[in-house]
């Protein structure tokens, strides 16, 4: 069996096909193209699993104008257009954290799409986002999708919007994982 994993990554809040730079330039990226491809290719492929690698929050004028200029306390414009979109995993980028933990966590309870987050850790060393990973059954077969965040959010996020966070090693988020699923499926034989 075949299974198609159709994945985005860095759309910093790019709605529409522009920069907002120059009027009527269309440029080849926005979540409003992503939209139009992942319907088409969702129409022609059969077991499908769709993940935004993440950094989807902040990057564009609109991004920035929503979260600093109308101050709302989360992007509902760009919410909005990820759950037409119907997502399986987000997945957390190193900029989710620009406009705060409270901003990050008011957009995920309004998306749709369920995040996945191994690696980044709340004082009681449990995924602060979501959970680690899901197991999703795909025509019958189990697969498991793991969430990881780059080690560098330390050191590219504003510290301040880290506050209670313990970001841990890629690797060693996923051999955790790994080592307690393996035993979680020895105690069930």
């Amino acid at each position: 069996m075949k299974i198609n994993i159709l994945t985005t990554s860095d759309t910093h809040g790019f709605i529409f096909p522009t920069n907002y730079v120059k009027n009527n330039e269309e440029m080849p990226f926005g979540m409003l193209k992503v939209a139009s491809c992942l319907k088409d290719l969702k129409k022609k492929l059969d077991n499908v699993v769709t993940i935004d690698n993440g950094d989807f929050l902040e990057g564009s004028p609109l991004a920035y104008y929503i979260a600093k200029v109308l101050n709302q306390t989360s992007p509902k414009q760009i919410d909005d257009v990820f759950n037409l979109m119907d997502y399986d995993y987000g997945i957390l980028g190193n900029h989710e954290f620009n406009y705060g933990i409270n901003y990050l966590k008011n957009t995920i309870k309004e998306s749709n799409r369920k995040f996945l987050c191994a690696n980044i850790l709340n004082e009681k060393d449990e995924p602060a986002f979501g959970t680690a990973y899901n197991i999703k059954s795909i025509n019958g077969v189990k697969v498991g999708f793991l969430g990881l965040t780059t080690q560098g959010t330390n050191k590219w996020a504003n510290y301040g919007n880290l506050n209670g966070l313990k970001i841990v090693s890629a690797v060693q988020a996923a051999k955790k994982i790994h080592t307690n699923y393996e035993k979680k499926k020895l105690t069930l034989l």
